[in-house]
Formats: C-alpha cells, structure tokens, sequence
C-alpha cells in the first residue's frame, strides 16, 4: 500500500512561484534560538573558525533532510509522523521512537531558554533570575493555552528580524580574519577538541529536530500541493520562533494563508482550466507533474530558509571569535547573557547593550510560546496514534480526526489534549529543571546531546518512510538516499564521538 494524495493542486510557475518562495525567510527569523544565540558564540570564542566546516555540513544535511520530510507530506498530503505510524511492524513502534525522546528534550529545551531569558533581564532590570525565568514561563503558557499570543509572535518576528540584521552588519563591521576563515573550511578538529561543548551546537546551529518535524506541518499549514488530501491528524505547530498556530480556530493544514484544504489556495496558488472543481487533475500523468513541480518549489523553500539561517550562524560565529575569543571571554553560567551582550556593546556602545538584551529577550520568549504550543499539538498528535481508541473518551470522533476533518469535537479532543502536554510537560516540568539547575548552559546542553542522539533516528526514519510508503515515482532515488545516509551518518557519528568521550571520561 502506498501513501499519494487524492487532490493535486496545479504548481505555480514563473513569477507565480515567488509568493511561495518567501516563506523560506521565515527560516531565517525563526533561526534566532538557543543555538545561536547562546552557542555559536561559545564556539567561535573557543575554537574560532576551525569548526566552520562542521556549520556548512550542518547546513547541508538539515537541507536534504527537510527536503525529504517535505517528500513524503507533499506527495501524501499527510504529516510525517503519520507516514511513521503506517510503518509496518508493531502498532506505532516508530512514533514511540519520536515521542519519548522529545517528551524530555522539549522540556529541557524550554527549560534553557527561559533561564537564559531570565539571565537576560536580570542584567537589565530589577528582579532575579528565577522571577523571569518562571513568570514568563507561566505567562507563555497562558498564553499559548487561551490562544491570544499572536500579537506577542507578531512583534516578536519584527524584533528578531531586528536582531539578525544587527547581528549581520555588525559582523560585517568587524570583519573576520579572511585568512583563519578559510582555514576553516578544511574538516579538522581542535586540539582541545570538548564533544560536550561542541555537540549541542550541531544540534541548533540551523535547525534541531523539533524544527524538521514541524516542517512537516509547516508545508500542510501552507497550503503546499493543495492543502491536506486524505491527511491525516493534521495540526498548526510550528518551528522554534515561528507559531503558526491558532488555538481558537485550531487550523487544520492547508487553513493558513487562504489555502483550503483542496485545491491551488494558498500564496500564488488558485485551480487552473485543467483541474476539476475539487482541484484533482484529470490524468495520473498530470499528477505527476504538478507534484514534482511542487517538489521543486519545497526544495527551494527549504534552501532559502537553510542558507538564511546559515547566515546567521556564521554572524554570531565570526563575531564570538572577533570580539570574545581576544578577550578569553567564553560565555558560562547564569550570567551568560552578560558576556553575550559584548557581541553588539563592543561595537555600538550601550545602544548595543540595550538592543541585544531587547532583541535576545523578545526573541526567545517567542520561542518558549512557540515550543509551548508546537510541542503541544505534535504531542497531542502522537497520542491519537498511539492510545487505543477505546481508551479515549471522545472515540467516535478518532475515525474523523484520523481522516483530517475539522469537526467542532474531534477539534476539542486534540486542543484538550495540546492543552495538557503545554502545562505539564512544556511549563510544570522546565520550571522543576530550572529550579534544580539554573543554567542554561548546562540546561540547554544536556537537551543539545539530547537532540543530536536523536536526530539518526528522524533522518533513517524518514528514509524508510519514503522507500517504503510513497509509490515508486517518487520514492528518493540515489542521490537523495545518499545524502540522507550522509545525513544520518553524520548525526550518529557526533552522537557516537559524543558518548565515548564521556565513557572516556568517566574512566
């Protein structure tokens, strides 16, 4: 059995394809998270531009790895963790391998942000950090929770768009040593090499794996190919930094942007004289083509948003080892933020200083809402997939949400279900681990490990997905499953220098 979507919209083409295109630079806004911000200055401070190299292999495997996610929801029309449900063997073995490890990375990585968020304000303000770092916490929540965070997400793009194009041009001001740069292009390894240090910088530095499983619903939320088909437990979640969804209306995939659920809506999109009324072409042949010209719209989508992003990166890399590394200064402890404000108050003066503990602030606040909410409804998903159907109290509306239709109470049933895991385990659980730790180096370090070990298991996944489940037209050939091999491998091998470093240690 095979997984194709039973409505194709027509591809945009020529300059039709740029409203589509520009999505991808909500990448580069959303790439203001932990990663940067915290731990690419930390390795440009300590290793220079010796790891450059580890960034743009970075940049590449996220690439391919998203364009491969995007293959499977685009040719489907369903999320990627339903493409991991339909995998034969026990019943939702492999959405168990996403679910657990998530459960405990999320609240971790909730748990960092927040303290750096309150390591950020109490440099500026009156207030400790625990007072911050818990009352925005709570008050995400709520938010996320009633559904009235939209204007924050709004204002919180702005002030990120601000921080990178600060980040940007400061970076340009204070010029990287052309000659050390290029020497970083060559794959080598410092000396002093620390996996602890270095592995949860590979884990954020673009995207994490939160970030390309919500791709997946990013795509369906679009609009991409049409809207959902035959899609099943479709939701709004949305990547670090970038919340799409909308708890009052619970949105269903192919709902934002105008899109409908079949048909061409969505930027640029709209049914062309060769599609019936539903948007369904009329030869398998034509199917074909509209998907692959999607394919290619996806693809680029997702190049613009990787290579912006990447952007970014290399700012806060050159300017951690322009600016911090001939200082010794190497971000640490619960006052990091302190010593991340030198990466614009070095430059512009306290104008600096003020700017980047606004921008850091507001950025990663959004970024709580935005895991708040996100985690929450792939959580919610993956409980509708897992708990038997008998043990749920609104059963008789699991065959309706399994089918992707919007319904007032199959609706309730997964905003109920979002509206738990975004209290327990998104604002409870990271207030109990910031209690016991604090910082968010630490924090956020543990949840960096965390990722990387199971970023293989999302890359291997994905590829049996597609092998497996989508017809053979548009199953990855050579080179995507070499790529996605390069991909897994890379991440298992971290994951495995990783781990031996600590056996190593311990010993």
């Amino acid at each position: 059995m095979t997984d194709l979507r039973e409505a194709v919209a027509p591809a945009p083409r020529g300059r039709d394809r740029l409203p589509w295109y520009g999505p991808g630079f909500i990448w580069i806004v959303a790439s203001i998270g932990s990663g940067n911000v915290l731990f690419t200055p930390r390795v440009g401070s300590r290793y220079e531009y010796t790891l450059l190299w580890a960034a743009l292999l970075v940049m590449l495997v996220i690439w391919v790895v998203l364009r491969e996610v995007g293959r499977y929801t685009l040719v489907s029309g369903r999320s990627i963790l339903s493409g991991y449900h339909a995998l034969p063997g026990p019943r939702g073995w492999a959405v168990w391998f996403i679910f657990v490890p998530q459960l405990l990375a999320s609240a971790l990585i909730v748990a960092g942000i927040a303290a750096l968020v309150g390591s950020a304000l109490m440099i500026a303000l009156p207030g400790t950090q625990a007072m911050y770092a818990v009352g925005l916490t709570l008050l995400s929540c709520v938010l996320v929770v009633s559904g009235r965070y939209q204007a924050v997400e709004r204002v919180s793009k702005w002030i990120a768009a601000v921080l990178i194009v600060s980040a940007m041009v400061t970076a340009a001001v204070v010029r990287p040593d052309l000659s050390a740069f290029a020497a970083g292009l060559a794959p080598t390894l410092p000396d002093d090499f620390d996996a602890y240090f270095v592995v949860p910088w590979l884990s954020f530095v673009v995207a994490g794996p939160a970030a390309v499983l919500w791709y997946s619903y990013w795509l369906m939320a679009r609009g991409y190919g049409g809207g959902t088909g035959d899609g099943r437990l479709e939701g709004g979640a949305q990547m670090e930094g970038d919340a799409h969804g909308d708890r009052d209306g619970d949105r269903c995939a192919g709902g934002e942007d105008g899109a409908g659920e079949r048909g061409g809506a969505g930027p640029g999109g709209g049914a062309s004289d060769d599609a019936d009324a539903e948007g369904s072409p009329r030869s398998a042949p034509q199917a074909t083509a509209r998907l692959r010209g999607w394919m290619r719209i996806m693809a680029v989508t997702a190049g613009i948003g990787v290579v912006g992003g990447g952007l970014v990166s290399l700012s806060f890399l050159v300017l951690g080892a322009e600016l911090l590394a001939p200082q010794g200064v190497v971000p640490e402890g619960i006052e990091v933020a302190r010593d991340l404000s030198r990466l614009l108050a070095d430059v512009w003066g306290p104008a600096g200083f003020w700017l980047l503990i606004l921008c850091v602030s507001v950025a990663l606040w959004s970024s709580i809402l935005a895991n708040q909410d996100g985690f929450g409804r792939l959580y919610a998903d993956a409980t509708l997939l897992l708990i038997p159907h008998r043990c749920l109290r609104w059963a008789s509306h699991i065959p309706r949400l399994a089918r992707g239709e919007p319904g007032d109470a199959a609706r309730e049933l997964r905003l109920k279900l979002a509206n738990f895991y975004s209290v327990v385990v998104l604002t409870l659980a990271p207030i109990a681990v910031f209690l016991l730790a604090r910082d968010p180096v630490r924090i956020l370090s543990i949840g960096g490990v965390l990722a990387a070990a199971h970023m293989p298991v999302i890359v291997f996944l994905t590829l049996y997905v597609n092998r497996a489940r989508l017809p053979e037209a548009f199953r990855p050939g050579r080179m995507a499953v070499a790529g996605m091999l390069l991909a897994g491998g890379f991440y298992a091998a971290v994951a495995v220098i990783f781990f031996a470093g600590m056996a190593g240690s311990d010993t």
